[in-house]
């Protein structure tokens, strides 16, 4: 019984094997530091990526869904911020309308006014994280416009080519429209990094990072 006791005081780890733990723990940290690091410098770009090809999706399915005339568009309104707007209501003009017509677009009333369509043809104003803006120059495009637009059928297109109404958003010139359809950059001016956002003539979108 002794005996037993003994070997169960003499159980443990040698310096020895703590140093070879404490080796491997280091060497592995080594090994990812660099992915960690790179991960950290890009997760604030990557969350206002995606926060604007999230609303760009959303314009478009709005557009799809409300099978509204003109479509909606997305609008960059300065170098850091940006909205959706519906061009057009089918009720717009009108004094009474049923309690449901916008279900869904926060209005629930049986008399709408000017402020209440207004409030809900355009979307809230987005603001990218602190030391993201749209680079109109970056990425390898050039800005060439503020505003794009999304047919009932969720089609892309740019306001005032053929077949695709004018508008006078007033925004800021960060789109690039060209044959294969949209493009938005996006950069982080502290990690001096890029992600280009895409969107093709049949509204697809994906994005991509561009050191």
């Amino acid at each position: 019984m002794r005996q037993k006791h003994k070997k169960a005081r003499q159980a443990g780890f040698s310096m020895i094997e703590l140093m070879i733990v404490v080796a491997i723990i280091v060497a592995l940290a080594a090994v990812a530091y660099p992915n960690v690091g790179r991960y950290i410098r890009v997760y604030r770009l990557n969350g206002g990526t995606e926060d604007v090809v999230t609303d760009i999706q959303r314009a478009r399915m709005t557009a799809v869904s409300k099978n509204v005339n003109y479509g909606v568009l997305f609008v960059v309104l300065s170098q850091t911020t940006y909205r959706w707007v519906i061009e057009d209501l089918q009720l717009t003009g009108t004094t009474t309308m049923p309690a449901n017509v916008y279900v869904g677009m926060q209005l629930s009333v049986t008399r709408a006014t000017a402020a209440d369509l207004a409030s809900v043809q355009a979307g809230s104003i987005h603001t990218l994280p602190p030391n993201i803006q749209f680079a109109p120059g970056g990425c390898g495009i050039a800005g060439n416009a503020d505003t794009a637009r999304f047919s009932r059928l969720g089609m892309l297109c740019r306001p005032g080519d053929p077949g695709c109404p004018a508008v006078a958003a007033g925004g800021y010139g960060a789109i690039a429209f060209g044959g294969a359809g949209m493009q938005l950059c996006l950069r982080d001016t502290a990690q001096n990094l890029s992600r280009l956002v895409r969107v093709s003539p049949g509204g697809r979108v994906s994005s991509g990072v561009v050191l």
